[in-house]
């Protein structure tokens, strides 16, 4: 019997696949269960991608907060050095700028507060809120920035208003 390479390739790749299975699902039958370990997701939301990208090319820190808003509650006027990324588990939230605009956010929406930008994030609709928040920071940096109140200001052109539309 004559067997051609082709056919000897295909038989050869075959076994190769088979053995491969065999192999991964004994693994799994000796795999050792978790024991006393529960999975909890903290929060999940879904980040736009707006053709932005975090970059960091030196040490960072990573925070990963989660904030309780009290009805009413706020952060008060700050900063970051970095990104952040924030997930409103719970309740609404208002995100104010200091160039004038404002934008709600609602459980299940993820934003990213950009560095250097001063805001303030303040529970107005008088219910507790909950978010999740991932820091960027830069080793040996601060994670906040404490700002004075902006002066009043109008949104500028092309900067969210508290509708989240564009003005």
């Amino acid at each position: 019997m004559k067997i051609s390479g082709k056919t000897l390739v295909g038989q050869l790749a075959t076994v190769t696949i088979t053995v491969s299975l065999l192999a991964y699902a004994w693994s799994v039958v000796r795999a050792t269960p978790a024991i006393a370990i529960t999975k909890t997701v903290v929060a999940q939301g879904a980040f736009p991608g707006d053709g932005t990208r975090i970059r960091m090319d030196d040490p960072l820190d990573i925070h990963n907060w989660i904030l309780d808003f009290a009805p009413y509650g706020e952060l008060g006027w700050h900063m970051h050095p970095s990104p952040v990324i924030v997930t409103v588990k719970q309740g609404t939230l208002t995100k104010f700028e200091t160039n004038g605009c404002s934008h709600v956010y609602h459980a299940g929406e993820t934003f990213e507060e950009l560095p250097f930008r001063g805001h303030n994030l303040v529970e107005k609709s008088g219910a507790a809120a909950e978010t999740v928040a991932v820091f960027f920071i830069p080793s040996g940096q601060p994670v906040r920035i404490d700002l004075p109140a902006p002066e009043p200001q109008t949104c500028r052109h092309h900067d969210r208003n508290d509708d989240g539309n564009h003005q």
